[in-house]
């Protein structure tokens, strides 16, 4: 269960960098594919990303287990995460040509550079929000 704060932390700061820093963000992303081809590890390893992102789900339900009773709308967000990660790990792992099909497309009209750009200020809040939801919920 450390890994939350720890993932809520590198959202934080990429959010910062999104709202700061979005030219020297850029730069690292592009430097970052250039060195590491995650799509092409990603597909080439999709049984062990999709099991990792299965046992995620599963955190991720018992996190919204445990939300409900306390704060019902914290819960209700871990439970649809926790949906939307299971989905995508089947389709990773039983379907990857769909899954390959759906990167392209967010490539190309959803996560392009210049959306990120236009939209970087949300973008930053959205991290920033999603990094202090997970240490919120590892406290």
């Amino acid at each position: 269960m450390i890994a939350f704060p720890i993932l809520g932390g590198i959202l934080i700061i990429f959010g910062i960098m999104f709202i700061i820093l979005p030219a020297q963000l850029l730069k690292l992303t592009s430097a970052a594919n250039t060195i590491i081809p995650v799509d092409q590890q990603l597909f080439k390893h999709r049984y062990l990303v999709g099991i990792l992102m299965l046992i995620a789900s599963f955190l991720l339900y018992y996190i919204s287990r445990t939300l409900m009773q306390t704060n019902e709308i914290l819960g209700i967000t871990s439970l649809l995460l926790a949906v939307f990660v299971l989905l995508i790990s089947a389709i990773l792992i039983f379907n990857p040509r769909l899954m390959e099909k759906l990167n392209e497309v967010g490539g190309k009209v959803i996560a392009t550079d210049e959306i990120t750009l236009v939209y970087r200020k949300t973008t930053g809040f959205f991290f920033i929000a999603a990094g202090s939801y997970m240490i919120y919920s590892w406290m």
